[in-house]
Protein backbone atom coordinates (compact mmCIF):
# COMPACT_ATOMS: atom_id res chain seq x y z
CA UNK A 1 0.00 0.00 0.00
CA UNK A 2 2.82 2.10 0.16
CA UNK A 3 3.56 2.52 -3.48
CA UNK A 4 1.36 4.07 -6.82
CA UNK A 5 0.16 1.27 -9.44
CA UNK A 6 0.70 4.03 -12.07
CA UNK A 7 4.18 5.71 -10.93
CA UNK A 8 5.43 9.00 -12.06
CA UNK A 9 8.71 8.97 -14.17
CA UNK A 10 9.95 11.79 -12.26
CA UNK A 11 10.84 10.92 -8.50
CA UNK A 12 11.38 7.59 -7.34
CA UNK A 13 7.39 6.71 -6.05
CA UNK A 14 5.46 9.82 -7.51
CA UNK A 15 2.04 9.23 -8.89
CA UNK A 16 1.14 10.68 -12.47
CA UNK A 17 -1.43 13.61 -12.63
CA UNK A 18 -4.66 13.44 -13.05
CA UNK A 19 -4.21 14.94 -16.70
CA UNK A 20 -1.23 11.91 -17.49
CA UNK A 21 -4.02 9.15 -16.47
CA UNK A 22 -6.79 11.03 -18.70
CA UNK A 23 -4.30 11.22 -21.88
CA UNK A 24 -3.15 7.96 -21.42
CA UNK A 25 -7.19 6.39 -21.34
CA UNK A 26 -8.05 8.34 -23.89
CA UNK A 27 -5.29 7.28 -26.22
CA UNK A 28 -6.24 3.64 -24.90
CA UNK A 29 -9.65 4.00 -25.83
CA UNK A 30 -9.07 5.90 -29.52
CA UNK A 31 -6.69 3.24 -30.00
CA UNK A 32 -9.55 0.08 -29.42
CA UNK A 33 -11.82 1.90 -31.39
CA UNK A 34 -13.88 3.43 -28.29
CA UNK A 35 -15.10 6.80 -29.96
CA UNK A 36 -17.82 7.56 -26.75
CA UNK A 37 -16.80 10.82 -24.83
CA UNK A 38 -14.60 9.01 -21.61
CA UNK A 39 -12.54 10.32 -18.86
CA UNK A 40 -11.10 9.48 -15.46
CA UNK A 41 -14.69 9.12 -13.75
CA UNK A 42 -15.76 6.22 -16.28
CA UNK A 43 -12.94 4.08 -14.60
CA UNK A 44 -15.26 3.92 -11.63
CA UNK A 45 -18.03 2.95 -13.50
CA UNK A 46 -16.70 0.17 -15.06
Amino acid sequence: MEHFVFKSREGENNAITRQQALNILKDAAKSVGVNENIGTHSLRKT
